[in-house]
């Protein structure tokens, strides 16, 4: 008996294993196209089919998937399947049933969590269970109390924002409120995380700012969550590789570094029994420090990923937010002299501010931050929630337990319906009806909800404050193209070649 130990045909092999690939997919399309538990929710065939339809649009033509299901509503309906395993709702009525609160269980979706490449972040943990033991620990830190005993702070550094804006003061040269503001945010996060400020307002120039570093990174996002092993590779190539490619995520990684030796620091005093002092107060690290969570909860570099993600949050969206309520009250005077009119009476003296509990109950000054936030957006990209134990209930749809469902911000905040001329910045809205944050999705909703909200709020009102009834600018080479939405990048953006809100200092 002979055999034939020759080997099989290349040519051969490579044809059954492609017959095998393309089989594959195909039972795979079927599945999700008959048999999966989302089949009977309308929407294109090719999204329900694979994840290319939404890779073509954020990846391929740049952040325009949140765009395209604005229309993809407008053909489907209100609830409609955006991809194989994931829904989206345009109705606002569903909010306090997506964004349920306390008592009820809602995870994220982990496709998007991973997109931010922050593994250990209590912003970006899906589970609910592990995401609610970690967002304890944080909430009392970010509670409206513990603000309060910030506001020092805070009003010490928009006294810092105004004075460097002074020092531009008959100047030819514009100054980037963009850059400015965010240097703003980044010098109160990083006093309040760690009791020492990162004082990039002592550059005046505001050339050190963040702004730029973290819209750049930003670029990337829509890559990772789809390949999610793209920002390892960036970060072992070589240096200058790695800059040509992404510039901002290259600086992002510098500033882990840098905070990573800060927590490392504040870890070693706590272990050697050293309590901080008077002056430099407790901080985040040491309030997580002390908590009773389990040790592999206080490493270092989960400590240093949720820190990063905090400065991060709080530097991106209260910038965008600063710059949106600028442009539109510069280019708007009739507004502007409302807004200064009403600040003269609990603010006579502009060098000495009032506490903002006073800011608060000035409704225009309410309304012109509420119309920035709606305007602003916060997060552009959908927020996904499932349930994980039981159906979600939609009119007569049954959302199966597990199942993404997302909206948008943009979709709700430019809702005809709640917000007549929903592009126009009209502050009176608010003022006429106050109930209508139920519908401002800028910090979400429920359990889940932006735990730094109340920070966030603070700052707003006495930086518009401060730098309204201190400040007189005029625009620069600045228009609506610079504030308006083109992007998704999980953030606004606006056109490409924006140089962001630019301003004379008068």
């Amino acid at each position: 008996m002979a055999f034939d130990l020759s080997l099989p045909n290349v040519n051969t092999t490579a044809t059954v294993a492609a017959g095998l690939v393309a089989a594959y997919c195909l039972v795979g399309v079927i599945y999700r196209l008959y048999f999966h538990p989302l089949a009977k929710f309308p929407g294109p065939r090719l999204a329900a089919a694979t994840l290319w339809y939404e890779f073509y649009y954020d990846c391929i033509l740049y952040g325009q998937y949140t765009f395209k299901i604005g229309r993809m509503h407008e053909k489907y309906g209100p609830i409609i399947r955006i991809s194989p395993n994931e829904l989206h709702c345009n109705d606002p009525d569903f909010i306090p049933i997506l964004y349920a609160g306390p008592g009820s269980r809602r995870d994220k979706s982990k496709f998007f969590c991973g997109a931010a490449a922050m593994p250990g972040a209590t912003a970006f943990t899906a589970g609910h269970d592990l995401h609610r033991m970690r967002r304890a620990q944080l909430s009392s830190f970010f509670s409206k109390a513990s603000v309060r005993r910030l506001e020092p702070v805070i009003v010490k550094t928009v006294n810092k924002l105004t004075e460097a804006l002074q020092t531009h003061k008959n100047s030819a040269k514009p100054v980037v409120l963009s850059s400015a503001y965010s240097g703003f945010a980044i010098d109160v996060i990083t006093d309040y995380c760690f009791a020492k400020s990162s004082n990039l307002l002592d550059d005046q120039t505001f050339q050190k700012s963040m702004h730029s570093a973290f819209s750049k990174a930003r670029s990337g996002m829509h890559w990772i969550r789809h390949f999610p092993r793209l920002f390892d590779v960036l970060k072992w190539l070589p240096r200058p590789v790695a800059l040509r490619i992404n510039q901002g995520i290259i600086a992002l990684q510098d500033l882990k570094t840098e905070l990573r030796g800060q927590i490392g620091e504040i870890i070693s005093q706590h272990e050697s029994g050293i309590k901080p002092d008077v002056e430099s107060r407790a901080t985040v690290i040491h309030d997580l420090l002390e908590s009773k969570m389990p040790a592999e909860e206080k490493a270092l570099d989960r400590l240093g990923i949720d820190v990063f993600t905090l400065i991060r949050a709080g530097t991106e969206t209260m910038g965008s937010t600063l710059s949106l309520i600028t442009y539109h009250l510069l280019s708007k005077p009739e507004l502007l002299a409302i807004l200064r009119k009403e600040l003269e009476t609990v603010f006579p003296d502009p060098a000495l501010m009032p506490p903002c509990t006073d800011l608060e109950q000035l409704p225009y000054l309410t309304g012109v931050i509420q119309e920035g936030l709606r305007l602003a957006y916060g997060v552009s990209t959908r927020l996904q929630r499932a349930d994980p134990d039981r159906p979600m209930q939609y009119k007569d749809w049954v959302i199966p337990p597990g199942t993404n469902t997302g909206m948008t911000s943009i979709l709700v905040h430019t809702n005809p319906e709640i917000f007549p001329e929903p592009y126009e910045f009209k502050p009176e809205r608010w003022v006429e009806n106050p109930k209508l944050d139920k519908y401002l999705l800028s910090f979400s909703k429920g359990s889940r909800i932006c735990v730094g909200i109340a920070l966030a709020y603070e700052e707003l009102y006495l930086a518009t404050a401060g730098v309204f009834r201190r400040m007189d600018m005029e625009l620069y080479e600045t228009d609506y193209s610079d504030v308006e939405i083109k992007y998704d990048n999980f953030t606004p953006k606006a056109r490409l070649d924006s140089k962001g809100i630019r301003v004379i200092v008068n």
